[in-house]
């Protein structure tokens, strides 16, 4: 009794059983002083500590059903969002034991979506192991999203299904593209990865800040966005002189030479 009106008391407890890893009396005091959300949370790490997948679902499940019914919505959404990812797991073992092994066990969400996003892309969205249904399942943001698939498709060098998912058309005075991610990352992350030189250079062109995209497009030698930021400023001199750095004949010098003619 003393224990649920001295609140100190019942902390000191509460560790003192912590570190003995005496579970059920803990969750047992847990219980009677009413700290009903602790005591699931003790539970939930029980079963996380189970080895065995099928037995930890199986837990799981009995835990969800009996325990998290009439909880905190998002504690029920995170313990079949958990279910979900183990059943992501399984499929992917079922798909390829080996390839699966070699990546680990993808214990973490962003980690499995990694994995799918690598290996699975332009699965159907109704597939266990589409990288968008997990997505929409995980309630992961499109940042998140964005940053696993950039890295995963660069990897596999997908460029298409790169531009496809991070320019987004926006509506406003005129039709515009922007990215979803910050595209100055995107553009050194592609060229990294030795992406094509006129995808980096699309990701390029949506930098917002002007001294930012000229400084960019000359490291990662964008030549054509450059000469579009000298074009657009009626700079024939400064056209001249990148021109004169570029290999002659070139595409990008033959294009140099085409907006030079069109500048009036």
């Amino acid at each position: 009794m003393i224990l649920l009106e001295y609140k100190p008391a019942a902390n000191h407890y509460i560790w003192y059983l912590r570190t003995r890893s005496e579970t059920a009396k803990l969750l047992d005091l847990l219980c009677m002083l009413g700290r009903l959300e602790d005591g699931l949370i003790l539970r939930y790490k029980r079963i996380l500590k189970s080895t065995n997948q099928e037995r930890m679902k199986t837990q799981l499940k009995h835990f969800y059903s009996t325990e998290c019914s009439n909880t905190d919505d998002d504690f029920g959404k995170l313990v079949t969002s958990h279910l979900y990812l183990i059943d992501t797991h399984t499929e992917l073992r079922l798909k390829n034991q080996e390839l699966f092994l070699k990546v680990g066990n993808c214990s973490s969400v962003m980690k499995t979506l990694t994995h799918l996003s690598e290996h699975y892309y332009d699965q159907d969205s109704s597939s266990l192991t589409s990288p968008m249904k997990f997505r929409i399942t995980h309630n992961l943001t499109e940042t998140q999203y964005g940053w696993a698939c950039l890295l995963s498709l660069t990897k596999v060098k997908k460029w298409p299904q790169i531009q496809s998912l991070l320019i987004k058309k926006r509506w406003g005075s005129l039709l515009q593209e922007k990215s979803i991610l910050p595209p100055e990352a995107v553009s050194e992350v592609l060229k990294e990865g030795s992406a094509p030189i006129d995808l980096i250079s699309i990701f390029v062109s949506l930098i917002e800040n002007g001294e930012n995209k000229l400084n960019t497009a000359i490291r990662l030698k964008c030549h054509r966005v450059v000469i579009d930021i000298f074009a657009a400023k009626k700079d024939k001199s400064k056209i001249l002189t990148y021109k004169s750095k570029l290999e002659e004949k070139s595409k990008d010098a033959v294009y140099a030479e085409n907006v030079l003619k069109n500048i009036k």
